[in-house]
């Protein structure tokens, strides 16, 4: 989730976050890879 948070930038990074890990695993790995 730490990745995710640095490539929201705050808040958004935060919600993006949780949302992802409400949704599925792979996701992350996708926003990861995309930032």
């Amino acid at each position: 989730m730490k990745n995710v948070v640095i490539v929201g930038g705050g808040v958004a990074g935060l919600f993006a976050a949780h949302e992802i890990v409400s949704c599925s695993r792979k996701l992350k790995v996708t926003i990861i890879e995309m930032g």
